[in-house]
């Protein structure tokens, strides 16, 4: 199945899933640097999917960007979080 036909099959079901989703991978692609980075975009993606599937989409601040979770850990815009090497105590 190509991708615009699975798009338009999610779209109609969920609308503005698409467009969302499409946003967190682009600025995955762009500021995605290390590990942390991919869990905090994967939480985002999740949060979004619960979100959609419980129709209720979170709202969407000016900046265009869904405003997700309610707790400072969702919330936290990932180009804001430290990079590099943390002391992991896992």
């Amino acid at each position: 199945m190509k991708l615009d036909k699975i798009e338009s099959v999610i779209e109609a079901q969920y609308p503005g899933l698409v467009d969302q989703l499409k946003s967190v991978l682009q600025e995955v692609r762009i500021k995605c640097n290390s590990t942390d980075d991919s869990i905090v975009y994967a939480k985002e993606i999740v949060t979004l999917l619960k979100n959609f599937a419980k129709g209720t989409p979170p709202p969407i601040d000016p900046s265009g960007r869904e405003m997700i979770g309610s707790n400072s850990d969702e919330n936290a815009d990932p180009a804001q979080e430290p990079r590099g090497d943390k002391n992991n105590t896992d």
